[in-house]
């Protein structure tokens, strides 16, 4: 295949089928691309010296957030250079949990988020083998939370703790964030509300509060955040 080919095939490829485009039809995402993945826009594909520098470009905003964790890191450490040094050298743990978190950390939008993965790299140096296994698990946590999902934690947590509600027949209820309680807050998200609520839950960082009850039996869903999420939300907070 030429060159000149590559972005019509591209085209060929990504453009949906009739029926395709039926089901995306009603999707209010679908919105968020439309007019995006045409041929007409893929036939401006720029060549390959332009795609070179935009990936450098990327890179070096990659490299500045790796540097600027590692930086954080050792401020937060107080601990000279070479000491620092020589345990990264000698502990093959702790060296491959900073890679870990550097990974993670470069592709981190926002400086809250760099901050956290800062704090989690200072704390594994003196910590021992189960200490540093939970904070490999936190960054496999951090990775798949953008700042979308930490908007929805901080509103589930305020729904949480407000007063138990009562039924119409005068029982208690449970206090969580509903869907539509949640759209109402974040109109601005509510195409993608349960994709960020299904990816919360999944992490484990928040629950249905109806969970093992008749109430979630009869298909009633309040979300509330689970000790993790709430302890996550904590180290959020502790390092605005």
């Amino acid at each position: 295949m030429s060159t000149e080919e590559i972005p019509t095939e591209i085209a060929r490829i990504v453009e949906p089928s009739t029926e395709e485009k039926r089901a995306t039809k009603a999707l209010p995402i679908a919105k968020v691309v439309a007019g995006v993945l045409t041929k007409g826009t893929l036939s401006l594909v720029p060549g390959g010296g332009f795609v070179t520098e935009l990936m450098h470009v990327v890179e070096q905003r990659s490299d500045r957030k790796k540097q600027e964790v590692l930086a954080l890191a050792v401020a937060a450490l107080q601990e000279d250079a070479d000491a620092l040094k020589a345990r990264l050298e000698d502990d093959d743990e702790l060296a491959a949990l900073w890679l870990r978190g550097l990974s993670a950390a470069q592709v981190a939008r926002t400086s809250e988020k760099l901050k956290v993965f800062a704090a989690i790299l200072a704390g594994a140096v003196d910590a021992d083998h189960h200490q540093r296994m939970v904070a490999n698990a936190l960054f496999r946590v951090l990775e798949q939370l953008e700042q979308e999902h930490i908007e929805v934690m901080r509103l589930v947590e305020e729904a949480g703790a407000a007063a138990t509600s009562k039924e119409p027949d005068g029982s208690n209820g449970r206090s969580g964030a509903t869907l539509p309680w949640l759209q109402e807050r974040l109109p601005h998200l509510t195409p993608v509300l349960p994709l960020l609520l299904a990816t919360l839950t999944s992490l484990s960082l928040t629950r249905n509060a109806w969970e093992n009850t008749w109430g979630g039996i009869e298909g009633r869903v309040a979300f509330v955040l689970t000790d993790l999420g709430s302890e996550l939300l904590r180290v959020f907070r502790s390092q605005v």
